[in-house]
């Protein structure tokens, strides 16, 4: 798109506190992807531990305090960097969402059951039936993001010529109203909502970010929520963990504190060694996040699995082993990708990026 297109909210682009994205890539946005899927890959360790030894307090507790922002992270980065994708042509946005999204849900969901279904024996939960229609209206496992991501940008597209207020309106609405519509998908619309808030806003700047006042808050929101969740995981936990309309301010506390954190990494010299090393793998893996999510959870069901064939059961060992490989072996395979040119047939866009760069260089 042109430089000097209009954004979607004027009022923005002047605010001392928010910016809209511009084509520099944000290190800051890449490392707190790299912290956030690390979560996710940790929750769904926890979960697979979870159903495969029953209930513990402290990892249940754990598992709603991450489940309660984890997910929210990625719908406020990916509504935060959405402009272009409100603003371009027609066509530009379907072949945008077929490469980036459709591609490889169905991809990688058709990989997903198709493993589930060989495993079913050695699975939590066995797959009876192997349908690949179902993929149209019902998201296998994780694949579920991907599809309400879908309907955030169409949603995006949709509102793109409300008044700002009208659209912070359905935001707002949407946010609240997912927690009360258990029927199908409609519960994922909270998600929907925290995008098209933060696409409204755009991407937060250092000074809001880094605020004294904002991050004692949401380290006092985030210590409620571990209050709460521990109280919570005392009961039995049905559904989607951290689902009820108390863990919004979560949604918010934890994703700022993790940007926070992803801020002050992203700002590592040469004199703090230590801090680059770390901010230098964490934005390595938040620029590869898709292929590790997509990827992750076959990795962590197949080591709990083989631990567990070798008597390994300790929960803590089975979560630290899953997680650690459940990055390390997808990230090693987007590598791998970038490396022999297939990232474009695998649905991964760093594969993608990286193949283009290198391009632009032997050019």
């Amino acid at each position: 798109m042109a430089a000097n297109n209009p954004p979607i909210n004027p009022v923005v682009s002047d605010s001392p506190t928010l910016r809209l994205p511009d084509r520099k890539r944000d290190r800051a946005l890449d490392i707190a992807k790299g912290i956030g899927i690390t979560l996710i890959v940790l929750g769904h360790a926890l979960f697979g531990v979870q159903g495969a030894f029953g209930a513990d307090r402290v990892l249940t507790a754990l598992l709603i305090v991450i489940y309660s922002f984890h997910v929210a992270l990625f719908f406020f980065i990916a509504g935060a960097l959405s402009g272009s994708a409100a603003r371009e042509s027609s066509d530009r946005f379907l072949v945008r969402m077929l490469r980036n999204v459709v591609h490889p849900y169905f991809l990688w969901s058709f990989v997903l059951v198709a493993a589930h279904y060989v495993m079913s024996d050695y699975t939590n939960k066995r797959v009876e039936h192997f349908d690949p229609l179902t993929f149209f209206y019902e998201p296998p496992a994780v694949m579920w993001f991907l599809y309400v991501l879908l309907f955030a940008y169409v949603a995006l597209r949709l509102t793109a010529s409300f008044p700002p207020r009208t659209r912070l309106v359905i935001a707002v609405v949407l946010c609240v109203a997912g927690y009360f519509l258990d029927v199908w998908l409609w519960g994922y619309l909270r998600f929907v909502g925290l995008f098209l808030l933060t696409a409204q806003l755009g991407v937060p700047r250092k000074p809001l970010v880094c605020s004294r006042q904002l991050i004692a808050a949401s380290c006092l929101v985030m210590l409620a929520t571990a209050w709460g969740a521990w109280i919570q995981a005392d009961q039995r936990m049905e559904g989607y963990p951290a689902y009820s309309l108390g863990y919004l301010p979560a949604a918010f506390a934890g994703s700022h504190l993790i940007l926070f954190v992803a801020t002050k990494f992203s700002e590592a010299t040469v004199s703090t060694s230590i801090r680059l090393a770390i901010s230098g793998a964490l934005s390595y893996i938040g620029q590869r996040s898709m292929a590790i999510f997509v990827v992750h959870i076959l990795v962590t069901a197949g080591v709990r699995i083989a631990l567990m064939h070798l008597k390994i059961t300790q929960p803590w060992v089975l979560c630290t082993a899953a997680t650690v490989l459940g990055v390390l072996l997808p990230l090693s395979m987007a590598t791998a990708a970038e490396r022999f040119g297939v990232g474009k047939w695998l649905g991964w866009p760093a594969a993608r990026r990286a193949i283009k760069r290198q391009t632009n260089l032997q050019q």
